[in-house]
């Protein structure tokens, strides 16, 4: 990271390390910052603490925009979005709208007279018209290192590739999928304890943090702005259920890599004797073998199952009955030499 605040040259905010993010001097907000009118766009959890500091700090908040409400879990309950209900705790005018095109949408979000957008996981691209609204451009939160990653399950996405790390990204946004000049950004490891659950929330405090500490050098127009490498972009795909599934023809890694990434969802998930069990935890030993991949090795203290190269442990399973228990409290359902299989209907 460069630190170029007593030169005239613009500012370079990338930090190596959360800690690093955490000792840098930065410069207070001023009360003119503070006047400036923000409108903020987001929808799940992760899309929180932003929001939330925002608010505590003093920020003038003009609006939230989120996702409609939905119908959730097998009641199909209508329910908000994260962002929606903390919004409306905090007294913050909500807007929802499917798509952004719909007529009046335009109109409405004009007379808001936004200084500033900033968005978090919001759901939706931006139209080009409301990306040049605000006078200080749109902000965007982005849970990855950049150009890696753009799209709509980042977080999942580097923890199924095995990456050993990852970053909070801001950006400016433009028209296209996450491909706006970098304004901020910071590294941060990724352990093996980590999950889609943990590393989202882990990030989204970080996010919170690195987009306080540079507004006021966003407003003062002193940031360095560094361009993406289309050459070196990836994207991550929207998930879905069938994503879940385990396949035992690859690496004890891919496998554990696959259910911690889709921890809680959508989950990942085998079969056994023509039944569905769903996989919550697990670990990797790495042992040679000669079974075959989906085969039990193992059904007592521990449930094991070989893979192509080195066994999976399920730590904690769920099966037909629906609960959750233990790899090593249920052995007796299976058998070794038995097998798990990835197609298994």
């Amino acid at each position: 990271m460069m630190d170029q605040r007593s030169s005239s040259q613009p500012i370079e905010l990338s930090f190596s390390s959360p800690a690093q993010l955490s000792s840098y001097d930065f410069r207070p907000a001023t009360e003119e910052d503070k006047t400036k009118r923000v409108l903020y766009f987001g929808s799940p959890e992760f899309s929180l603490p932003p929001l939330r500091l925002l608010h505590e700090q003093g920020y003038k908040l003009v609006g939230v925009v989120t996702q409609p409400d939905r119908p959730v879990g097998r009641k199909q309950v209508l329910t908000p979005t994260p962002t929606k209900a903390l919004a409306e705790d905090l007294g913050l005018n909500v807007y929802q709208w499917a798509k952004l095109n719909e007529d009046g949408v335009r109109e409405e979000l004009e007379a808001l007279k936004p200084d500033l957008i900033v968005t978090s996981a919001y759901g939706n691209l931006l139209p080009k018209w409301l990306l040049d609204l605000p006078t200080f451009g749109p902000l965007n939160i982005h849970p990855s290192l950049l150009p890696n990653w753009r799209g709509a399950s980042p977080i999942a996405s580097s923890l199924l590739a095995g990456d050993r790390e990852t970053a909070l990204s801001i950006i400016k946004m433009g028209v296209g999928l996450d491909d706006g000049d970098i304004v901020a950004s910071c590294r941060y490891p990724i352990s093996d304890e980590e999950d889609q659950e943990s590393l989202s929330r882990e990030l989204a405090e970080l996010s919170a943090e690195l987009l306080l500490a540079i507004l006021p050098y966003w407003y003062a127009g002193e940031l360095k702005l560094t361009k993406q490498s289309e050459a070196e972009a990836t994207y991550a795909k929207k998930l879905t259920r069938e994503d879940g599934l385990l396949d035992f023809q690859h690496s004890a890694r891919a496998n554990f890599n696959r259910v911690r990434a889709l921890y809680p969802w959508p989950g990942a998930y085998t079969y056994y004797d023509g039944k569905r069990y769903k996989v919550y935890r697990a670990h990797v030993e790495d042992k040679a073998h000669s079974h075959k991949p989906g085969e039990v090795v193992r059904a007592d203290d521990r449930l094991l199952v070989a893979c192509s190269d080195g066994l999976l442990s399920l730590d904690l399973i769920q099966g037909p009955n629906g609960k959750k228990v233990a790899g090593s409290d249920c052995y007796h359902n299976f058998a070794p030499g038995n097998c798990f299989g990835s197609n298994q209907l």
